[in-house]
């Protein structure tokens, strides 16, 4: 009788308590747009995400400098073949602006306010560009010291420019600055920047700072921009990526790839998810059943 009773309480236990992952939390793959793309790869790519029935898709564009201090996104050429084609399955598309070096990017103080309003035009012409495409989401830096160090120069120059679009433009910033970012002042969405520290599978991250940064920012949305997910025992890191939120705005996981293809298409020792079976059978059960 007593084994009985313990049984019985743990079977109403177990179904009292909800699994910890939050559940329809869209997840997306990333790629970099960067000199090294190559188009026939890109569409492999996308068919076999759509395949494993993802439908978030994300576009990694790379910032640099010329000999001049003067920011460009490199291959941009490249771009509208790319949406065009995402656009034609019905992908959601995000984009995000990134960095493919700090260190090769940053100016001195005295240049920094020049370079930021350099910056910001280059975006208003870049995001006239994206008139003729639906596009979800677009960051416009990640982890960027030239933007943190000037972020008073972003207030007026973004809430001009996203009155004149539908999508949200916001700021991705490390995990560990997220809280006291003052760029997530002048946007309804914040981005996080997971950084390649998962030696406890990120949990006692997520548990130490996903329950505070949800509350401090309840009523805007929360995007993970860079979920660097690789290696081994990706299954529990991308669990503990959904867990913790104490409020419901998590929005989207993005797993990104620091190459031209998708982690999971990728073939790499070691940044590839692609033989990552309990993670792909995990993946396929989440986007089905949740």
């Amino acid at each position: 009788m007593l084994l009985k009773g313990i049984l019985t309480l743990l079977i109403l236990g177990n179904a009292c308590n909800p699994a910890l992952e939050k559940n329809n939390i869209p997840i997306s793959f990333s790629f970099r747009l960067d000199n090294d793309f190559d188009y026939d790869l890109f569409i492999r790519d996308v068919y076999y995400l759509k395949q494993l029935g993802v439908h978030h898709f994300s576009v990694e564009l790379i910032l640099k400098n010329d000999s001049n201090n003067t920011p460009y996104l490199e291959n941009i050429q490249s771009l509208n073949a790319v949406l065009y084609k995402l656009d034609s399955l019905n992908f959601y598309v995000h984009l995000i602006i990134s960095k493919w070096n700090a260190r090769s990017i940053l100016v001195s103080d005295t240049l920094l306010e020049k370079w930021n309003l350099l910056y910001q035009q280059l975006l208003d012409t870049f995001i006239l560009q994206l008139q003729p495409f639906k596009i979800v989401s677009l960051v416009y830096g990640v982890d960027f010291e030239n933007i943190e160090k000037r972020k008073e120069l972003y207030s007026d120059w973004l809430f001009k420019i996203q009155s004149k679009v539908s999508y949200p433009i916001f700021y991705s910033s490390s995990l560990f600055h997220t809280i006291d970012c003052q760029l997530h002042e002048y946007s309804d969405f914040i981005g996080i920047f997971y950084e390649q520290a998962f030696d406890d599978r990120y949990k006692k991250l997520a548990r130490e700072l996903h329950p505070k940064i949800s509350q401090k920012f309840k009523n805007k949305k929360i995007i993970i921009t860079h979920a660097n997910i690789q290696g081994k025992d990706a299954k529990l890191q991308f669990q503990n990526l959904l867990r913790f939120w104490v409020e419901d705005n998590i929005q989207l996981i993005n797993i990104n790839s620091i190459y031209n293809q998708s982690v999971m298409s990728r073939n790499s020792v070691y940044f590839s998810l692609k033989e990552a079976q309990s993670f792909k059978e995990y993946l396929s059960d989440y986007l089905t059943y949740h």
